[in-house]
């Protein structure tokens, strides 16, 4: 995703000639991609006080390969700077947008509405619904108190309409979906029920500790990432000794488990990237056998923490990473987030090149080898299995997880979990955007 602009160099087109000529590249993959790099893109604008005002298809411009292409929000002509930021709640709008995709209370405001998010939020609602739809359309309002969710057809077939891509227009229409459910959301008549785009389409909140996210750089270097609980009798704490106990039930853990202390991990950028990976997963995956044989499967988020999407598409997870005691190597990961790479040549290659995660503290303990203090280190972390590659024996090298079956444009499972007979189940990502450092925690054994 790239904010602006008009001078760039533009490979690809726009997104409405892409999908003009699409066919067999706009896979539900591609598209969830491009909205989430829209939705960043604009909710970035939105975090810096400025609202684009004229969001369409034909001003998401998109540049890199056909298959793979990146958005470059363009056309900055009419971008005020938000009411709320100016003080100035009727500032005039000298332009209205383009039919079709004005908000309802800029078209019949006169030209005297304050320039406002929520209308960003309308309009890419628009877009989100056009795009799965294409070539229909969300039809102009006509008075000021027209329902436009309850005008749009969520049929794809009904009144003879045709959809270029079938796939997408279902997953549109699926009135059960997600996806179904924030665009009707994001296309409310009232501006105060839409939902802003830092939330839209994410089912969970924020870490409790997490602030709005500033340039990359800024949180890198400036933001207090480990945050200390301060005692071992906070709820927190408890709840972990309780989940090691309870993983630990058929004796093949460590014994004598004692929990020291707990830090959470505040980073407002991988906590972005994850919880995007998480969106555009609930909107891609609309089926898969979900897998319960994990020891984790069943676990909740623990206190204070953000609920866990256990039983959807997801199939979001809490596993266990052992490290050694490396204050380097904590920090490496607190602060970039996992990559197979901080594991060392002799780790991390007997089922692919990916970052392995336990669901049993026996496993994890083996790699938590005890400090100068006796005390080991465990992060505790949030994936997201999607589509699981379940088996005995998965292939030794690999550089991403295997190809789905029957799958018509090559795409592949999304994490593979290797269950050998004798010893424990290792999960092992190869996409970092699926694994998010929640606790680190220090303990004896």
């Amino acid at each position: 995703m790239h904010l602006p602009s008009n001078t760039s160099k533009i490979s690809v087109g726009d997104l409405q000639q892409w999908l003009g000529k699409a066919r067999h590249l706009a896979t539900s993959t591609v598209v969830a991609s491009l909205m989430t790099q829209l939705r960043m893109a604009l909710a970035f604008m939105h975090s810096k006080g400025l609202v684009h005002r004229d969001v369409k298809l034909s001003n998401v411009m998109l540049d890199g390969d056909e298959d793979q292409p990146v958005v470059r929000l363009g056309d900055f002509d009419i971008t005020k700077a938000a009411a709320e930021a100016t003080m100035l709640p009727c500032t005039a709008t000298a332009s209205l947008g383009t039919t079709g995709y004005v908000a309802p209370e800029v078209l019949f405001g006169q030209g005297r509405v304050g320039a406002r998010p929520a209308q960003d939020v309308f309009s890419f609602g628009c877009v989100l619904y056009n795009t799965y739809m294409f070539p229909q359309t969300v039809p102009p309002a006509r008075l000021p108190t027209d329902q436009l969710a309850d005008q749009c057809t969520w049929d794809a077939g009904a009144g003879g309409a045709e959809c270029s891509f079938p796939h997408l227009a279902a997953e549109m229409c699926n009135s059960t979906s997600e996806l179904y459910k924030e665009t009707r959301a994001l296309l409310a008549t009232d501006p105060k029920q839409r939902p802003n785009l830092f939330s839209a389409g994410q089912r969970v909140q924020r870490p409790v500790t997490t602030q709005v996210v500033g340039p990359a750089i800024d949180v890198l270097r400036d933001a207090p990432e480990l945050i200390p609980e301060p005692t071992d009798l906070t709820p927190l704490c408890t709840k972990v000794v309780e989940l090691l106990q309870q993983l630990s039930a058929d004796g093949r853990g460590p014994s004598n488990i004692a929990v020291r202390r707990v830090e959470r991990v505040q980073n407002p950028v991988l906590w972005e990237r994850y919880s995007a990976k998480r969106w555009e997963m609930l909107h891609r995956i609309t089926s898969q056998e979900h897998y319960d044989q994990l020891h984790t499967a069943t676990v909740d988020a623990l206190s204070g923490c953000p609920a866990l999407l256990r039983d959807t598409p997801c199939q979001e997870r809490l596993l266990l990473h052992g490290i050694a005691p490396d204050t380097m190597l904590r920090d490496k990961i607190v602060r970039l987030g996992f990559d197979y790479r901080f594991a060392g040549r002799s780790s991390g290659h007997n089922y692919g090149l990916g970052v392995y995660l336990a669901n049993h503290p026996g496993k994890s303990h083996q790699y938590a080898r005890s400090g100068a203090n006796g005390e080991r280190l465990l992060i505790i972390t949030r994936a997201l299995l999607g589509r699981a590659y379940v088996h005995p024996s998965p292939p030794f090298g690999a550089l991403a997880p295997p190809l789905l079956p029957d799958a018509p444009n090559n795409e592949r499972f999304d994490s593979v979990i290797a269950t050998p007979q004798v010893t424990f189940r290792e999960v092992i990502m190869f996409d970092n955007a699926q694994i998010y450092p929640e606790l680190v925690v220090y303990y004896t054994a």
